[in-house]
């Protein structure tokens, strides 16, 4: 499993993308959220080990596409925060 600061950092990067036109308040939100979450992870804020975290991201993200609109920007960033999130569970 990636190191939680690598998987962060991997996340941030996706705020690039964010700045594309059409890219909606809730999905800076989720990248932003997801970004947080990971840093109190970190840090030793949070209650839960890495792997029940990443796994409670994954779902969190999962549920997303499912409702999301495969023909959005916001579906590609979703895809992106998905596959980050995936890559570091293996």
């Amino acid at each position: 499993m990636k190191e939680i600061a690598e998987i962060r950092k991997d996340v941030e990067g996706l705020k690039d993308h964010l700045k594309s036109k059409g890219i909606h308040q809730f999905t800076i939100d989720l990248v932003e959220e997801t970004e947080s979450e990971l840093l109190e992870q970190e840090i030793g804020e949070s209650h839960v080990d890495d792997a029940t975290m990443l796994g409670a991201l994954a779902y969190k993200i999962d549920t997303v596409l499912e409702i999301a609109s495969s023909e959005t920007e916001d579906y590609i960033i979703f895809q992106k925060l998905k596959l980050i999130i995936e890559e570091a569970r293996s």
